[in-house]
């Protein structure tokens, strides 16, 4: 028997064998406009259970969203804009889902991650290593497991029905369950209470009946053909015996090769690319509470286990996110680093220590009386104790007058330090904790400023988190991105807005909500908002309500609360339908006006082309689900190619000739809850194709900017000119505003 040898440790390498051997995935960064990716949609999918019934909102979307940008998705309603949005939003409803695809976030100061290795950390990452140690033996014998996976398969299909009569059977019993559900939910919109629906009640009953017998029928046959073939195979004993014993002369394989790798050692590079893993997945996991901890480190080294034994290349970046991808999303490790775990004492050095090294006196923040006198309300006895006790300390210290004159100004420091604590009795702690901080600095002749509190230095893994919008689970990520880093600004002011609260106080949740600070602080910040959105005398409307603001008033309101976290994306969602046209353009133009200043890139979700050609740099047409188009403005009004397009643009009100009708798109949407075959605009195009209604049409490139999803672009395709109505767009467009200026 051989020898079981320990594997190889990584730490007796060489340091320059040290470095992570995990080859990284290529960047996306790098787009046409060398400008940074924000948000990245590939091949997303969003379902919905509507009444027993699956409903394919947003069909394999796939888009790009740039920092500092404009971008406006179109279409009509029911087209899914809104969807797509609350989708990378966090906002779906509840009987919504992502079923297939990632949404990236790329975001430094979320995507920055650390975790202590602290006991449990130390011990949990250890455990990773060993379990992950054990699982390489097994990487050397995947041909053997793939084998003997596939021989289980086999013989698991041999047992059952085959799949073309299994395809028959789910085909028939989604038919019969359709419209099973279309004929209850028909039979529940009919009014009891009137005689002439009681005819058709009686036709839906008996439809509901004979449904529901014949498939109770198909289910029985279904399940009588699988126990026939089930026995079929039970009673061919030389069949089974070929399936077992091919299985135990592959599991004996196997244990041999196994058996060979763990006497000859691990590979350095082996060890070391696990220790990498294990730094991940504590990395990924160290936000979670304990019961979360184990169940995903459980459902991780599962997805490891099975990588391993299939042969995966797990030295690349791409095969670890995949084992990641069905858990949690994955944060790639960079380095160790040491750090202070003594809050207080970090606390204290960072913030007050400062203060009191230099000349107190001269701090900004105490010039501040506003922010001192709101200190002393949030905390009035607080403020008299520790006055007392700072006085008594600088005059039991004999130190000069200059310093007694300090006491106050010390008194006022530590108040606006503890301030930021909303609890009373927190802000009573941390007060008392500081004073004795003053103290020891005080005691005795010699002053020193170093913080004597007890700390020990811990060692910390920092990583970079791959934000997958798509994976997020945890409610408390969700709180990170949604608000603080993508807000939204809602069609409705009135509905946006609690209307028993004063419109100060619901800015100041939002920011106490999200960015921590005092009351006084929130406040200060909600007023500096509310004057950036062009809120006139901001602090004497600070507490009115929402019924005494105008509708324009409240929209500004409903921006200043999406805008105070500082959002990288701020999505409107049709914000000024409820609006006038006067109010419209002030909206737009303040929206306008605060992205330029503030930096975030705005998402308009309308179906106002008009609104498009003012605001936006690229532009977004969904049809059925589908982003169908994508493009600059310029490309979308100037050089349209998918037919919709032209259809929107022929449909703009200030194209119509007087005394004739207006542009309209005959037919509607198709049925979402359907299989859509070929291209779902089709049955209202009158320039489509035979083939438009076989086969999706892709996405066809017009240059490196503007894409069309329609087989018109096809090299093979007749050559078919826009309608009339939008040629020489661009100088019509002209003609009419230089019209409406006169």
């Amino acid at each position: 028997m051989p020898t079981k040898k320990q594997p190889v440790v990584a730490e007796q390498l060489p340091p320059e064998q040290l470095d992570n051997p995990i080859i990284p995935e290529p960047s996306d960064s790098d787009d046409m406009h060398a400008r940074k990716v924000l948000l990245k949609l590939k091949h997303v999918d969003v379902k919905f259970n509507v009444r027993g019934r699956t409903l394919n909102a947003i069909r394999d979307a796939n888009l790009e969203i740039f920092e500092g940008e404009t971008l406006a998705i179109v279409g009509e309603s029911g087209s899914g804009k809104s969807v797509l949005t609350k989708t990378f939003a966090g906002m779906l409803d509840a009987n919504g889902f992502i079923s297939h695809g990632n949404i990236y976030f790329s975001d430094d100061s979320l995507s920055q991650t650390q975790v202590l290795l602290n006991w449990k950390n130390r011990m949990v990452r250890r455990s990773i290593i060993n379990k992950l140690n054990g699982l390489s033996y097994e990487e050397g014998a995947a041909a053997e497991y793939k084998e003997w996976k596939d021989l289980i398969e086999k013989e698991r299909k041999a047992a059952i029905l085959s799949p073309e009569k299994t395809e028959q059977f789910e085909t028939d019993s989604k038919r019969i369950n359709d419209d099973l559900i279309d004929a209850n939910n028909a039979l529940m919109a009919l009014n009891r209470r009137n005689p002439e629906e009681n005819q058709r009640r009686i036709e839906l009953k008996r439809k509901v009946k004979a449904l529901k017998k014949e498939q109770a029928a198909l289910n029985d046959q279904f399940k009588f053909d699988h126990k026939q073939t089930k026995a079929a195979f039970k009673s061919d004993v030389a069949a089974r015996e070929a399936f077992r014993s091919k299985k135990a002369e592959l599991e004996a394989k196997r244990a041999q090769i196994i058996a060979d790798a763990k006497a000859k050692g691990l590979d350095p590079r082996v060890v070391r690319r696990n220790e990498i893993i294990a730094e991940e997945v504590t990395l990924s996991l160290g936000r979670y509470p304990l019961y979360l901890q184990i169940k995903y480190t459980n459902q991780l080294m599962k997805g490891y286990a099975e990588a391993m034994r299939m042969g995966r290349d797990l030295f690349t970046a791409k095969q670890n996110r995949r084992v990641f991808e069905p858990v949690v999303f994955r944060v790639e490790y960079k380095n160790h680093s040491v750090v202070e775990t003594n809050r207080l004492k970090a606390w204290i050095e960072e913030s007050f220590a400062k203060s009191i090294a230099k000349d107190v006196m001269d701090d900004e923040i105490l010039s501040n009386d506003s922010l001192i006198e709101q200190a002393y309300g949030l905390h009035p006895y607080l403020k008299k104790s520790v006055n007392r006790r700072i006085a008594k300390i600088i005059a039991s210290s004999n130190f000069a007058a200059s310093d007694k004159d300090k006491a106050s100004k010390i008194a006022d420091l530590i108040l606006l330090k503890v301030s930021d604590f909303n609890s009373t009795i927190h802000a009573w702690i941390w007060a008392n904790k500081l004073v004795s901080y003053v103290k020891g600095v005080y005691a005795g002749q010699q002053k020193d400023y170093t913080c004597k509190f007890k700390a020990k230095p811990l060692d910390s893994l920092n990583g970079y988190a791959h934000i997958d919008c798509a994976k997020v689970r945890y409610f408390k990520d969700w709180e990170k991105i949604r608000g603080c880093r993508i807000a939204t600004v809602f069609q409705d002011p009135m509905t946006s807005l609690d209307p028993i609260i004063p419109i100060g106080k619901q800015i100041m949740i939002v920011i106490q909500k999200h960015q921590h600070c005092s009351i006084f602080e929130a406040k200060r910040r909600a007023l500096s908002i509310m004057e950036k959105v062009g809120i006139p005398d901001p602090e004497k409307r600070f507490d009115d309500y929402p019924f005494q603001y105008s509708g324009g008033m409240r929209q500004r309101i409903v921006i200043a609360i999406a805008l105070s976290c500082q959002p990288k994306i701020l999505i409107c969602d049709e914000p000024t339908t409820a609006l006038d046209v006067t109010i419209q353009a002030q909206i737009i133009r303040l929206i306008k006006k605060l992205s330029k200043d503030l930096g975030f890139t705005t998402v308009y979700i309308t179906h106002d082309l008009g609104v498009v050609a003012n605001v936006a740099e690229r532009v977004a047409v969904l049809y059925g689900g589908q982003i169908i188009e994508l493009g600059t403005v310029e490309d979308i009004f100037y050089d349209p190619r998918h037919p919709y397009t032209w259809a929107l643009l022929s449909s703009l009100p200030q194209l119509a000739t007087s005394g004739e009708e207006l542009s309209s798109i005959n037919g509607t949407p198709p049925s979402l809850y359907n299989k859509i075959i070929g291209d779902a605009f089709a049955p209202r195009n009158e320039y489509a194709m035979a083939i438009d209604f076989v086969k999706e049409p892709p996405m066809f490139d017009v240059n490196e900017h503007h894409s069309a999803k329609t087989w018109l672009l096809d090299p093979r395709a007749p050559k078919v000119e826009k309608p009339k109505i939008i040629q020489n767009l661009h100088e019509k467009m002209v003609k009419i505003y230089e019209k409406e200026e006169k």
